[in-house]
């Protein structure tokens, strides 16, 4: 049912993707602010079909099939693919010579995506975001953390679950689905404050009996994002 729906609400949006192309091409390019709008609606569109993704996810419309995963590669791509530029600093840190990790490809990717764009929108403009891999015992760790901007400090359990208050508007099911999908492959996702009104979630997943990543050429920090 779920991914029916999700079909079926992908066609209209498919269309107002390609609207929104056929503009941006035909729009006179000095008219800033037409091209704002555009670009606008464009990022409407992929943020509608994140959602979609979201659920799909969580709901678990799809059995995992997993093979094995380099977490690095995994949260690199994420870090790629979301804007870090509102972030007033944002890092990257990438353990050496982790194990790989057995994940569902397509799950990986999704639970990476949310854990960087939920840290990057709950964070607020403006946020020292830290994201990071490493291993604990026999667990491979990926964990983000950042300033909660707006975020319920006593106990920030309930993020994990969906519809939560005191999400950002748009997060989807963010951090439930992230759960969702660690915990479908042997994990966890637990939540914490740390020092100074800072968040940090924490991803865990068993590390494979065989197999190892590709060394770091360079383990040091990577800057995403720096003060201007």
């Amino acid at each position: 049912m779920v991914q029916h729906l999700a079909h079926e609400l992908r066609q209209p949006l498919s269309a107002i993707e390609n609207i929104a192309y056929y503009l941006r091409i035909t729009a006179n390019q000095r008219d800033e602010r037409t091209l704002e709008q555009i670009e606008k609606l464009q990022r409407l569109v992929e943020h509608a079909n994140w959602i979609l993704d979201d659920a799909i996810h969580y709901l678990q419309a799809a059995a995992p099939q997993p093979v094995l995963v380099d977490v690095n590669e995994l949260i690199t791509r994420a870090c790629g693919d979301e804007s870090l530029a509102g972030a007033r600093e944002a890092r990257l840190l990438l353990a050496d010579g982790l194990p790989l990790v057995s994940l569902d490809p397509a799950q990986g990717e999704h639970l990476s995506r949310s854990l960087v764009a939920f840290a990057n929108k709950a964070g607020g403009p403006f946020c020292n975001l830290e994201i990071a891999t490493g291993l604990s015992s026999d667990m491979v760790t990926l964990w983000a953390a950042f300033n909660a901007c707006g975020l319920p400090k006593s106990d920030p359990r309930p993020l994990l679950e969906p519809f939560a208050a005191h999400l950002p508007g748009g997060s989807g099911l963010a951090l439930a689905s992230t759960r969702r999908i660690a915990e479908a492959h042997g994990g966890s996702v637990t939540v914490e404050m740390i020092h100074e009104g800072r968040l940090q979630v924490v991803v865990a997943l068993p590390a494979a009996k065989d197999g190892c990543a590709r060394n770091v050429s360079d383990p040091a920090t990577h800057i995403l994002a720096q003060p201007r």
